[in-house]
Protein backbone atom coordinates (compact mmCIF):
# COMPACT_ATOMS: atom_id res chain seq x y z
CA UNK A 1 0.00 0.00 0.00
CA UNK A 2 1.28 3.63 -1.11
CA UNK A 3 1.77 5.43 2.07
CA UNK A 4 1.12 9.42 1.61
CA UNK A 5 4.17 11.43 3.10
CA UNK A 6 3.26 12.69 6.75
CA UNK A 7 3.82 16.81 5.72
CA UNK A 8 1.40 16.22 3.07
CA UNK A 9 -0.96 15.44 5.63
CA UNK A 10 -0.79 18.66 7.10
CA UNK A 11 -1.94 21.18 4.09
CA UNK A 12 -4.49 22.08 3.34
CA UNK A 13 -6.33 21.34 6.89
CA UNK A 14 -8.60 23.71 8.34
CA UNK A 15 -7.89 26.21 10.93
CA UNK A 16 -9.94 24.22 13.49
CA UNK A 17 -7.78 20.62 13.29
CA UNK A 18 -4.57 21.05 14.00
CA UNK A 19 -3.79 17.32 15.06
CA UNK A 20 -3.95 14.22 13.11
CA UNK A 21 -3.36 10.90 13.52
CA UNK A 22 0.23 9.14 12.55
CA UNK A 23 1.12 5.49 11.83
CA UNK A 24 1.17 3.07 14.52
CA UNK A 25 3.68 1.64 16.30
CA UNK A 26 4.33 -1.71 16.65
CA UNK A 27 4.98 -1.09 20.61
CA UNK A 28 3.51 0.57 23.74
CA UNK A 29 5.61 2.95 25.91
CA UNK A 30 5.19 4.42 28.87
CA UNK A 31 7.34 7.68 29.64
CA UNK A 32 9.87 6.58 26.49
CA UNK A 33 11.57 9.87 24.65
CA UNK A 34 11.66 10.45 21.24
CA UNK A 35 14.86 11.72 19.68
CA UNK A 36 15.01 12.87 16.23
CA UNK A 37 17.91 11.42 14.46
CA UNK A 38 20.15 13.44 12.02
CA UNK A 39 18.35 11.78 8.75
CA UNK A 40 14.97 13.39 10.14
CA UNK A 41 13.86 9.86 11.74
CA UNK A 42 12.86 9.45 15.22
CA UNK A 43 13.77 6.89 17.55
CA UNK A 44 10.99 5.71 20.16
CA UNK A 45 13.26 3.39 22.71
CA UNK A 46 12.11 1.64 25.59
CA UNK A 47 8.73 0.31 24.60
CA UNK A 48 6.63 -2.58 25.27
CA UNK A 49 5.66 -5.40 23.10
CA UNK A 50 4.03 -7.02 26.03
CA UNK A 51 3.01 -6.54 28.94
CA UNK A 52 6.15 -6.75 30.93
CA UNK A 53 9.25 -6.56 28.38
CA UNK A 54 10.42 -3.11 28.05
CA UNK A 55 13.69 -3.83 25.68
CA UNK A 56 11.98 -2.62 22.35
CA UNK A 57 12.37 0.08 19.86
CA UNK A 58 11.33 1.65 16.90
CA UNK A 59 11.88 4.32 14.16
CA UNK A 60 9.07 6.28 12.69
CA UNK A 61 9.64 7.58 9.42
CA UNK A 62 8.15 10.91 8.49
CA UNK A 63 8.12 11.27 5.27
CA UNK A 64 6.33 7.40 4.75
CA UNK A 65 4.14 7.95 7.90
CA UNK A 66 5.49 4.49 9.15
CA UNK A 67 7.12 3.16 12.37
CA UNK A 68 9.40 -0.06 11.54
CA UNK A 69 11.42 -2.25 14.30
CA UNK A 70 14.61 -2.09 14.88
CA UNK A 71 16.72 -3.81 16.76
CA UNK A 72 16.28 -4.99 20.36
CA UNK A 73 18.03 -2.97 22.94
CA UNK A 74 20.58 -4.14 24.93
CA UNK A 75 18.95 -4.28 28.11
CA UNK A 76 15.44 -3.77 29.84
CA UNK A 77 15.27 -0.07 30.46
CA UNK A 78 11.87 1.83 31.99
CA UNK A 79 11.41 5.11 32.75
CA UNK A 80 14.20 6.27 29.76
CA UNK A 81 15.78 9.75 29.24
CA UNK A 82 17.07 9.89 25.99
CA UNK A 83 19.54 12.63 23.75
CA UNK A 84 20.89 12.82 20.58
CA UNK A 85 24.86 13.23 20.61
CA UNK A 86 26.61 15.45 18.35
CA UNK A 87 28.35 12.37 16.54
CA UNK A 88 24.81 10.86 15.36
CA UNK A 89 24.32 8.22 18.42
CA UNK A 90 22.04 8.74 20.87
CA UNK A 91 22.71 8.09 24.91
CA UNK A 92 19.81 6.33 26.66
CA UNK A 93 19.66 5.86 30.53
CA UNK A 94 17.12 4.55 32.44
CA UNK A 95 15.41 2.01 35.09
CA UNK A 96 15.98 -1.60 34.61
CA UNK A 97 17.20 -4.25 37.41
CA UNK A 98 19.78 -1.60 37.94
CA UNK A 99 20.09 2.00 36.49
CA UNK A 100 21.93 1.07 32.91
CA UNK A 101 23.07 3.61 29.81
CA UNK A 102 23.28 2.72 26.36
CA UNK A 103 24.14 3.39 23.23
CA UNK A 104 21.88 3.38 19.96
CA UNK A 105 24.24 3.79 16.80
CA UNK A 106 21.60 4.72 13.76
CA UNK A 107 24.62 3.47 11.34
CA UNK A 108 24.60 0.19 12.30
CA UNK A 109 20.94 -0.02 14.07
CA UNK A 110 22.15 -1.48 16.64
CA UNK A 111 22.36 -0.77 20.83
CA UNK A 112 25.18 -1.79 22.82
CA UNK A 113 25.33 -1.53 26.79
CA UNK A 114 27.30 1.16 28.86
CA UNK A 115 26.82 -0.83 32.11
CA UNK A 116 25.03 0.35 35.24
CA UNK A 117 25.07 3.69 36.47
CA UNK A 118 27.69 4.55 39.70
CA UNK A 119 24.74 4.83 42.21
CA UNK A 120 21.36 3.86 42.66
CA UNK A 121 18.73 6.33 40.83
CA UNK A 122 15.71 7.44 39.00
CA UNK A 123 14.07 9.94 36.52
CA UNK A 124 17.40 10.15 34.80
CA UNK A 125 17.95 12.93 32.40
CA UNK A 126 20.06 13.20 29.86
CA UNK A 127 21.94 16.58 28.31
CA UNK A 128 24.38 17.05 25.64
CA UNK A 129 27.33 19.17 25.72
CA UNK A 130 28.84 20.99 22.88
CA UNK A 131 32.05 19.09 22.98
CA UNK A 132 30.51 15.89 22.15
CA UNK A 133 29.67 15.03 25.80
CA UNK A 134 26.69 14.76 28.04
CA UNK A 135 25.82 15.59 31.36
CA UNK A 136 23.66 12.63 32.91
CA UNK A 137 21.90 13.35 36.39
CA UNK A 138 19.58 11.38 38.53
CA UNK A 139 18.29 11.57 42.22
CA UNK A 140 19.93 9.34 44.04
CA UNK A 141 18.51 7.17 46.56
CA UNK A 142 19.69 5.18 49.91
CA UNK A 143 22.82 6.46 51.70
CA UNK A 144 24.60 9.06 49.09
CA UNK A 145 25.88 11.95 50.16
CA UNK A 146 24.24 14.62 50.80
CA UNK A 147 22.59 13.32 53.62
CA UNK A 148 20.16 10.33 52.58
CA UNK A 149 20.00 11.06 49.13
CA UNK A 150 21.64 13.63 46.23
CA UNK A 151 21.37 14.40 42.83
CA UNK A 152 24.15 12.37 41.67
CA UNK A 153 25.83 13.45 38.15
CA UNK A 154 27.52 11.95 35.77
CA UNK A 155 29.49 12.86 32.60
CA UNK A 156 29.26 10.43 29.45
CA UNK A 157 32.74 10.67 27.81
CA UNK A 158 32.47 9.21 23.62
CA UNK A 159 36.12 8.70 23.43
CA UNK A 160 35.69 6.17 26.24
CA UNK A 161 32.12 4.98 25.72
CA UNK A 162 31.78 5.50 29.63
CA UNK A 163 30.04 7.55 31.95
CA UNK A 164 32.17 9.00 34.91
CA UNK A 165 31.17 10.33 38.01
CA UNK A 166 31.63 13.97 39.03
CA UNK A 167 30.03 14.24 42.14
CA UNK A 168 26.40 15.01 43.83
CA UNK A 169 24.38 18.47 44.49
CA UNK A 170 21.23 19.07 47.05
CA UNK A 171 18.97 16.37 46.08
CA UNK A 172 15.57 17.45 43.88
CA UNK A 173 13.61 15.11 42.01
CA UNK A 174 10.85 15.96 39.27
CA UNK A 175 13.00 18.58 37.72
CA UNK A 176 13.88 19.31 33.97
CA UNK A 177 17.32 20.05 32.13
CA UNK A 178 17.69 21.80 29.21
CA UNK A 179 21.50 22.72 27.29
CA UNK A 180 21.55 26.18 26.89
CA UNK A 181 23.54 27.94 24.37
CA UNK A 182 27.00 28.05 25.94
CA UNK A 183 26.74 24.55 26.87
CA UNK A 184 25.76 25.06 30.53
CA UNK A 185 23.22 22.65 31.30
CA UNK A 186 19.87 24.65 33.66
CA UNK A 187 18.14 22.14 36.58
CA UNK A 188 15.24 23.94 37.63
CA UNK A 189 11.74 23.04 40.02
CA UNK A 190 11.38 19.81 41.14
CA UNK A 191 10.41 18.29 44.47
CA UNK A 192 11.65 17.83 48.01
CA UNK A 193 9.88 16.24 50.72
CA UNK A 194 6.50 16.68 48.94
CA UNK A 195 7.35 20.87 48.60
CA UNK A 196 7.70 21.96 45.21
CA UNK A 197 10.56 24.20 44.46
CA UNK A 198 10.82 27.38 43.18
CA UNK A 199 14.77 27.69 42.41
CA UNK A 200 16.96 26.57 39.58
CA UNK A 201 21.10 25.58 39.42
CA UNK A 202 23.20 25.48 36.41
CA UNK A 203 26.49 23.33 35.38
CA UNK A 204 29.06 24.49 34.25
CA UNK A 205 30.96 22.60 31.99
Amino acid sequence: MIQTPAHFHCLGLPATRKFIPAGQPSLRVYGGPLVKLQDGTVLLPCGRTNDHDRSSAVIYNPERDRFSQTAGMAGVLGLCHAALLSDGRVLIVGQGDHEQAEIYNPKTGTFSSLGALPYPSWLPTVSPLKDGRALVTAPAIGDYAPGTGGLAAELFDPKMDGLVSIGAIHFRSAYTATTLSDSSVLLAGGVIDNTYLNSAIVYCP
